[in-house]
């Protein structure tokens, strides 16, 4: 028999339609040390860890074999140069992968870098200048500093496009 229902799922599905906590989810972020990508990262894990997700942040360098269903949020430069390459390549079949970009404007390989996502997250601000530039959907979040909920229904999207 399971405990009572947690009182903040229905102010999250009003918010995002479904409460994204209702299915459990291994959530790897990954993001270059000392970076607002990782400071979010952290933020977002210790959020979401007490709602009963496992989540975990990680350097772009260390990431593990992951589980079957897991999601792995990347965040912003970590996606970039050979580094996320090689962090592309090492995601395994399966498992969806979530861009948080960092960036205002959109630079001129970041269309080949969403191309193995399964979705990519920016402000609303600068939102129109990558709406024609990359090749999956567009998550819009009013500012950088996402509220926990918004960016696990993000997660739980990601999840539900498949995998890339």
């Amino acid at each position: 028999m399971s405990g009572p229902a947690d009182p903040r799922a229905g102010v999250v599905a009003d918010r995002v339609g479904t409460d994204p906590f209702a299915v459990h989810r291994t959530v790897v972020h990954v993001a270059v040390p000392g970076t607002a990508g990782e400071r979010r990262a952290r933020r977002l894990v210790a959020a979401h860890t007490t709602r009963g997700w496992t989540g975990w942040v990680l350097p772009r360098a260390a990431v593990p074999a992951l589980p079957a269903g897991a999601v792995v949020v990347v965040h912003g430069r970590a996606m970039a140069g050979r580094a996320g390459r090689a962090l592309r390549r090492r995601v395994p079949a399966g498992t969806a992968l979530l861009w948080w970009a960092d960036g205002a404007r959109p630079g001129p390989l970041d269309r080949l870098r969403a191309r193995g996502c399964n979705a990519v997250v920016v402000t609303t601000e600068v939102a129109s200048r990558w709406a024609t530039r990359v090749p999956v959907p567009l998550l819009r979040v009013r500012e950088d500093r996402a509220e926990a909920d918004e960016a696990a229904a993000f997660v739980a999207r990601a999840a539900a496009f498949g995998p890339a």
